[in-house]
């Protein structure tokens, strides 16, 4: 018998963070929005919850691609969701 070949995963849709000035945070690759308030803004890429603490946040942009926060970032956190 013949081993078969495993077909190859489709590769991961990778998470990019770009922060300007402590103002604006862009995220390319993310996924759902899990808290969404003018202090917080939680959101999923892949197995990551990525939360934005400031004040005055606001989602600027969200499309398939990604979203644009805009306020004053105070502080970005990163954890892994357990399996």
């Amino acid at each position: 018998m013949k081993p078969t070949k495993k077909k190859p995963l489709p590769p991961a849709r990778s998470l990019q963070l770009y922060v300007h000035a402590g103002r604006e945070l862009i995220a390319e690759g993310c996924g759902t929005i899990l808290q969404f308030d003018d202090s917080r803004i939680r959101f999923q890429a892949g197995k990551l919850e990525i939360s934005v603490d400031g004040t005055d946040l606001a989602i600027q942009q969200l499309g398939l691609s990604g979203l644009i926060i805009r306020g004053i970032l105070t502080d970005i956190h990163f954890s892994s969701q357990k399996e």
